[in-house]
């Protein structure tokens, strides 16, 4: 789209200058081809990229809200899911009491078969959860039932807590069962005690006949209770046989934690079908929430900072927020069901937007598969005139690298066929220069590439510091081996002193038999004296490896001088009738 809106506002900006100067253009016919060929291309690929590109971006907005109203009615489904929790609960309890040989245990005189209804009570309801059984027996003294770690913290291996309840509860039992049968009113009232008497005058003064009337409705179905900011699902029913209440019940389970329990599950058993989709719940608290359970990766601290403060906003304002940082999309939502509780989930919306991607680059390589067509065409009407152009453009870029082994095998008739034949002989005469550079001297060398003064004119005077080094005896050793071991012998070492030279920014004057002549010259930056220093010892170092390569070898040893000497030297031509030469004296 970009690329076709380009080639229109050119052509426009064209066309009106043809228009203002009322002049034609000369362009070139090549490029005018092709650029006419894309423009005609351009604008239905243009309306075809631009239309794809809306669908996609349509399309990701509509997945996007739609995952964050899936995510929102999962919550919203864990929350009343929470409720479902409470009925099932009680549906055992109503099952428990329908079990009458249960019955008969727990009001056992035997400890033995009170113990077996006690454990199978639990075991049944839940041992995590419940916490005691109240049981009023008619014509006998209440008593509860819970697990041993329930009384550990009262006197006498009490359970304060239960014991408390009971008495609390007594009254009401007490009352509803004269409000079931009326006539055994006295029957029940021989059997209370001094201090049952008590509680139920008390019970009858304070409590309201229509607490008593809602006490009597929630039997068999259950309630949830508030106890010191604890939640409780308390159930009470009576306990019959042969169609007389012979005592009455009350179950009570820690409604919090069989809540945690349900959430829990629930949040495991979604993350294993929707991995990419993040849920937790906290407790509710003064000024924000706790964590309670989340499956955030322990590393993603960041993300975790983020999502606990939209849960404390939450927390705080009691109503539903969702906050779209980047890839993720962060929900709370304050449970109904449980008001203890804050429930939150995180979305990451980067599958859909990859899929978008992908989508998207789908469409750039259709777009681009129709234009090559297009292209193509425009490029093979103007590749005739561009061709001579292009090889002579590619070949003055590999001469510009210092490639010289080329030719432009072009034959044309027309001025571009002698550009090309002119180009061929240039790059000739270039590659017998360098075919002779090797023979001439290195100062020669450097003052030709770069511009010296002094091979136009005389010689020019420069400090510096000249390196000689010299075989010692090579008259005895040519004399004494044959000629083909001699001449191995100083190429080998002819191309070892040249390196160490080269690399410590000498420059090799000439080679005068066994004899190297270099030369430092002084720099702003360095004193040629130093460098020369240098090289002489790496020169030393290198020559005693050549000799212990040699010795192992089993070939002849040599021994070699070197000279240093520091001062003006004279750098230029010196010649003759016949003859030039570049020295250097000093």
């Amino acid at each position: 789209f970009a690329l076709g809106s380009l080639l229109i506002m050119g052509w426009l900006l064209l066309t009106f200058r043809i228009l203002w100067t009322s002049r034609p253009l000369s362009p070139n016919l090549g490029p005018w081809l092709l650029s006419f060929f894309a423009l005609i291309g351009a604008i239905p690929l243009s309306v075809l990229y631009f239309s794809g590109s809306f669908r996609i971006s349509t399309e990701i907005q509509r997945r996007s809200e739609e995952t964050i109203r899936q995510v929102h009615n999962t919550l919203e489904e864990f929350d009343s899911g929470s409720r479902l929790i409470f009925h099932r609960w009680v549906r055992s309890c109503r099952a428990m009491l329908q079990d009458q040989g249960w019955g008969e245990d727990l009001l056992s005189s035997n400890l033995l078969a009170r113990e077996k209804a006690t454990k199978e009570v639990f075991q049944r309801l839940g041992a995590k959860h419940l916490e005691y059984v109240m049981v009023y027996p008619m014509g006998h003294e209440p008593y509860y039932v819970c697990l041993p770690q329930n009384r550990q913290g009262g006197p006498k291996g009490e359970f304060p807590v239960a014991k408390a309840a009971m008495q609390f509860l007594a009254p009401f039992a007490f009352r509803t069962s004269t409000y079931l049968e009326p006539n055994r009113q006295q029957e029940f009232e021989k059997t209370l005690g001094e201090q049952e008497k008590a509680m139920l005058d008390m019970y009858d003064t304070t409590v309201s006949k229509l607490s008593q009337k809602d006490f009597l409705i929630v039997r068999a179905i259950g309630d949830i209770i508030e106890i010191m900011g604890k939640r409780l699902f308390q159930f009470h029913d009576v306990l019959t046989r042969d169609g007389r209440s012979i005592a009455w019940l009350i179950f009570r389970t820690d409604g919090t934690s069989l809540q945690k329990f349900y959430l829990n599950q629930s949040i495991d058993k979604n993350h294993l079908s929707n991995p990419d989709q993040i849920y937790a719940y906290g407790r509710i608290l003064p000024g924000g929430c706790e964590l309670e359970k989340t499956n955030i990766r322990m590393g993603d601290l960041k993300i975790q900072r983020t999502f606990q403060r939209i849960l404390n906003l939450a927390a705080r304002t009691r109503s539903q927020h969702t906050q779209v940082i980047g890839n993720r999309v962060y929900l709370a939502h304050p449970s109904v069901q449980m008001p203890s509780f804050i429930l939150g989930a995180i979305l990451n919306l980067q599958p859909i937007r990859d899929q978008a991607k992908k989508s998207r680059q789908n469409l750039i390589a259709t777009t681009m598969a129709l234009a090559i067509p297009i292209l193509f065409l425009g490029w093979s009407v103007s590749q005739y005139f561009l061709f001579p152009l292009t090889r002579v453009q590619q070949a003055l870029a590999r001469v510009k690298e210092g490639d010289l082994d080329l030719q432009i095998d072009l034959v044309r008739e027309d001025e571009l066929g002698e550009m090309t034949q002119a180009f061929n002989q240039m790059i000739h005469g270039l590659e017998k220069r360098r075919r002779l550079m090797p023979f001439v001297s290195g100062t020669l060398g450097q003052a030709l590439t770069q511009g010296h003064e002094e091979l136009s004119g005389g010689p020019s005077l420069r400090p510096g510091t000249v390196l000689v080094t010299d075989l010692r005896s090579f008259t005895t050793l040519s004399e004494t081996f044959p000629a083909r071991m001699v001449v191995s012998m100083l190429n080998e070492h002819l191309e070892s002193m040249s390196s160490v030279i080269q690399e410590q920014g000498g420059m090799i004057d000439k080679f005068i038999g066994d004899a190297i002549i270099a030369v430092f010259y002084d720099t702003p930056e360095r004193h040629s004296l130093q460098p020369a220093m240098t090289t002489a010892r790496e020169l030393i170092r290198q020559h005693r490896r050549i000799q212990e390569a040699r010795r192992q070898q089993g070939d002849f040893a040599y021994r070699m001088g070197i000279g240093i000497d520091y001062g003006p030297l004279m750098v230029g031509p010196v010649h003759s009738r016949e003859r030039d030469e570049h020295e250097i004296l000093g």
